[in-house]
Order: structure tokens, then C-alpha cells, then sequence
């Protein structure tokens, strides 16, 4: 496309007569950009104004010492306006984005009876850039502030999580010091995360950040996710049954196998019960440990190295910490347990694939292998 049919739709083209423009043009230099190249600086002298004939110009502000790309300008745009004041000087520095062309017209060397159309049709264009510079900035403030707003609730949840999960975590083990009774343990453990689940809750309801945050959402891809969980779970189950026969073989006091009572189908109302008990607590530790814990940590780490990576350990080793009061042989199983959990969050975002992998890896482990009982030992 040649300066003149691409200026002739311009504001620049639309103020002048088609002589004027005519002459316009063949006075004007055109320059071509590569893609990068500088057009103009911020602070220099505004005394040229440029209509873009190809290509697109980018124009960037400076915020202290970090450049912004503020607008861009196409073909039959104009750039430079600033140039009509007298002595003015450039306020952004402008760029090009791709392989540009340009008419630049100098307003002095230029000018002519046209200048005074051109002038009014500039000023309502600059005013209209300047309007909508103003829109954008306070866009951008205005996601800034929502920004740090929701790094601050971020914050908080990470500071009450781990004092809350040592305060859990040593109460329940000052508690328990004096007694071996499993029932009394579990009762009250599952009360004491009852409790501060339902602080946490308040919290995440009054921070106004989504419900998707928490992974409160069946993704886009919940029925795979929910199906590999139960795939998964049931290979860890038949790795964890193969481990416990070995096991049992060298050490008797491990067996059987299987818990008595489910293998004839004649469990207990007790054993059924704290395994309902179990089932209903699974959705509010995942909530707590994955959908809190990780998820702000990540958010928290978001500018370190593999935050991903960090997040799910990090949060794995304090859930699994907190279930120190039980045995000492439950944190590290826990851990390997919350780093599978906490992988399958990080890939799907919804807390459904850790919620239905923990149920069938815990009852199952807990109840029918009798891990609890080896716990005990």
C-alpha cells in the first residue's frame, strides 16, 4: 500500500483536501522500521508526528523503572501528535512491533495553510489517547490493587494454616500423652479439624477470592480425573497388600493380611462407623491441606523456581506433621500419601481426583489392611 492511499482514511487525511494531501505526502520522508526499532524516546524533542502507512507501532510509558506497553497504532494511525505544541517533548516511547513503514511529517518544515485543520483533528485525537490511557492506567491500578488485595488474604491463610496446624498438632499430643486409647484419639482429632476447617472456611468465603481457587470446581475434565483417582488408588492398595504380606511373612505380628472381620464380611458397627466418620473428614482435610494450604503457597511462591514443585511438599510435609500425635510412624506415610494427593491437585486444579483417591487409599489402608493396628504396635 503507497503513503497516499493509506493516509488518504487517516485522521491526517480526513482533515485535508486531496491537493493538500497530495502535497502533503510528497513532502514527507517516509522511513521504514525493522521490528524493535526505536521511533521515538520519551524526553526528546516532539517536533515530528508520524502516520503509520504499514506494520504497527507499539507505545510504551515508563512506571519507575519498568517500561509498559500502554496502546498500539495500525495503518492510517497517527503517532506523535504532541508534536503541534511548541516545544513539547515526548511523554512514551514508541516502537515498532513488526516490520513498519512510516510518513513522518516535520510541522515546521511541513506545515502549510493546512496546519491549522490538521491541528484540530490532532488535539481531538490526542484527547481521545489520553482518555483512553487514563481508562487503561486505572484498569491496570485497579487489577493491581485487586492483586495485592487477594496477595494479603493469600498471606493470612498461610500464617493461620501453619499456626493453626501446630496448635492442632501439639494440643492433640499433650492430650493423648497419657492415654493409648484410639478411639479417644480419633474423636478428637476429627473434632479438632472440624473446627478448623470451619475457621478456614470463613475465611476463604470473606477473602473473595474464587471458589475455583480452593479447587471447589469439577474442572472441565472431571470424569477422567475422578477415573484415573480410582485407577491409581487401586494400584497403591494392591502395591500396599504386596507390601504387607511380605512384610507379615518375616513378622507375624503384622498379619493377617486382611483385617478379620472383612474377610467373612463381619465388621463391626464400630469399624464401619469410624470408617464413615473417615469418608465424611476426607473432603474437609483435602479442602484444608490441598485447596488452602497449596494452593496459596503456590500463588505465595509464584516467583520462585518450580512453585508447583514447592507448593505440593511444602503443604504434604505440614499435613503430614500434623498427624504426628497418632504414631511416629504416620508422618512419613502421610507424606508420601500427601505428595500423590497434592500432584493430582496440581494437575487438575479441582480437589475431586485427591478427595476420591484419599477415600479409597485410606479406608482401605486404615481399615481393611489394619494399618491402624500396626500404628499401634
Amino acid at each position: 500500500m503507497d503513503a497516499l492511499s493509506a493516509i488518504r482514511d487517516s485522521p491526517v487525511g480526513r482533515s485535508l483536501s486531496d491537493a493538500a494531501l497530495t502535497a502533503l505526502v510528497e513532502r514527507a520522508g517516509v522511513t521504514r522500521l525493522a521490528a524493535g526499532e526505536t521511533l521515538y524516546r520519551r524526553g526528546d524533542p516532539a517536533s515530528t508526528f508520524a502516520v503509520v502507512i504499514s506494520g504497527t507501532l507499539g507505545i510504551y510509558l515508563h512506571d519507575g523503572e519498568v517500561e509498559r506497553r500502554v496502546d498500539g497504532v495500525g495503518p492510517g494511525l497517527v503517532v506523535g501528535e504532541s508534536a503541534l505544541a511548541p516545544g513539547g517533548q515526548r511523554n512514551a516511547c514508541v516502537r515498532a512491533d513488526d516490520e513498519a513503514t512510516v510518513m513522518i511529517v516535520d510541522v515546521e518544515r511541513d506545515g502549510g495553510p493546512w496546519l491549522g485543520a490538521l491541528g484540530l483533528q490532532l488535539v481531538g485525537l490526542m484527547r481521545d489517547r489520553v482518555e483512553g490511557a487514563n481508562e487503561r492506567s486505572l484498569a491496570a491500578l485497579r487489577r493491581e490493587l485487586e492483586a495485592q488485595v487477594a496477595r494479603v488474604s493469600i498471606a493470612r491463610f498461610v500464617v493461620v494454616m501453619v499456626a493453626g496446624l501446630a496448635l492442632y498438632t501439639v494440643a492433640l499430643g499433650i492430650m493423648l500423652s497419657n492415654t493409648d486409647n484410639y478411639l479417644l484419639s480419633n474423636i478428637l482429632s476429627a473434632g479438632g479439624i472440624a473446627g478448623f476447617a470451619v475457621v478456614v472456611a470463613i475465611m476463604a468465603w470473606n477473602s473473595a477470592l474464587p471458589a475455583s481457587f480452593f479447587g471447589l470446581t469439577l474442572g472441565r475434565r472431571w470424569v477422567r480425573d475422578g477415573v484415573e483417582a480410582v485407577l491409581l488408588s487401586l494400584g497403591v492398595c494392591l502395591a500396599l497388600t504386596g507390601l504387607k504380606a511380605v512384610v507379615a511373612a518375616f513378622w507375624p505380628a503384622f498379619g493377617p493380611v486382611i483385617a478379620p472381620g472383612w474377610t467373612t464380611l463381619s465388621v463391626g458397627w464400630d469399624r464401619i462407623a469410624f470408617a464413615a466418620v473417615y469418608v465424611a473428614l476426607v473432603p474437609v482435610q483435602e479442602f484444608i491441606a490441598r485447596g488452602v494450604l497449596q494452593s496459596s503457597l503456590e500463588r505465595l511462591m509464584s516467583g520462585w523456581k518450580h512453585p508447583i514443585l514447592w507448593s505440593v511438599v511444602l503443604s504434604s510435609s505440614l499435613f503430614a506433621a500434623s498427624h504426628a500425635h497418632i504414631s511416629p510412624l504416620f508422618p512419613p506415610i502421610t507424606l508420601v500419601a500427601g505428595l500423590l494427593w497434592g500432584a493430582m491437585y496440581a494437575r487438575s486444579g479441582s480437589l475431586l481426583g485427591p478427595c476420591v483417591s484419599h477415600v479409597i487409599i485410606g479406608v482401605f489402608g486404615l481399615e481393611i489392611l489394619d494399618a491402624s493396628a500396626l500404628l499401634r504396635l
